[in-house]
């Protein structure tokens, strides 16, 4: 063509139309793609994850659980498809408390209400074991932004859980002894040494009541207190009390233990 070829305002609007439609849809194609990608991913890591994780919709319904799931629940993935937490058939004898449905439940509908990952704790249980869990529970949003679904990661925090407790009841005693053997330094008496060892073994070491008591060796065995001090209420007061085996009492703590010496 020996002249350039004059473009109608129409034609050129034709023309604009058509790029923007392949543009998308190849935008498309490839968003397609890299979700399929990242999906594969995903299912690749929650498969062989130690975590019980599950992919739930909006209304907190399953739409995904992994291999730990199943595992543990003895139930197969089919099972939650389609299912509110908490209407899931259970397997195995494995129960969720109420408070924990309550918990998730409340969880799913945070994460979709705020788009920010929400966090619970609750506890499963099976004949013979109970376990606790820490969920969180993240928003997962389409790349227009609107939130789809929410996936809950949950979290095995059993053993760490004892070894706090355990933790926490080693600092206490050693708290305790600490304080005790200050009080040995600065002792002037031994009546005040006792009350306030008691005290010390209440106050900081978490007891509700403490006392020192002595085993007579009269003719009644009686038992005698030396002090004591409660946080509520007065402590044992001993009168009364026989450590002989065949008191009737006998089978109480504080008199098994003077009668045996042993804890």
């Amino acid at each position: 063509c020996s002249h350039p070829r004059v473009w109608t305002s129409g034609e050129r609007d034709l023309l604009r139309q058509i790029g923007r439609r392949l543009s998308d849809r190849l935008t498309g194609i490839l968003s397609h793609q890299d979700l399929q990608k990242r999906e594969l991913e995903f299912r690749t890591l929650a498969e062989h994850s130690p975590d019980w994780i599950a992919r739930l919709d909006i209304h907190g319904h399953y739409l995904y659980v992994n291999a730990m799931t199943e595992r543990f629940a003895g139930l197969p993935a089919s099972h939650y498809i389609g299912h509110r937490i908490g209407e899931v058939p259970t397997g195995k004898g494995l129960t969720l408390e109420a408070s924990g449905v309550q918990q998730l439940r409340e969880g799913v509908a945070n994460a979709v209400r705020s788009g920010e990952k929400q966090h619970c704790t609750v506890t499963l249980t099976k004949p013979g074991t109970e376990r606790t869990y820490e969920c969180r529970l993240i928003p997962e949003r389409i790349p227009g932004g609107d939130i789809v679904s929410v996936l809950c990661v949950a979290r095995d925090i059993t053993e760490l859980r004892r070894n706090e407790l355990v933790q926490q009841t080693l600092n206490r005693s050693l708290r305790l002894l600490s304080k005790c053997n200050q009080l040995l330094i600065d002792a002037h008496d031994e009546g005040t040494l006792l009350h306030e060892v008691c005290r010390l073994i209440v106050e900081s070491g978490g007891y509700c009541a403490a006392g020192f008591y002595v085993a007579e060796n009269d003719s009644a065995k009686s038992v005698s207190r030396l002090t004591g001090y409660a946080s509520s209420g007065p402590p044992i007061q001993g009168k009364g009390l026989s450590w002989r085996a065949d008191a009737p009492e006998s089978s109480a703590p504080l008199l098994v233990a003077l009668r045996t010496g042993e804890l």
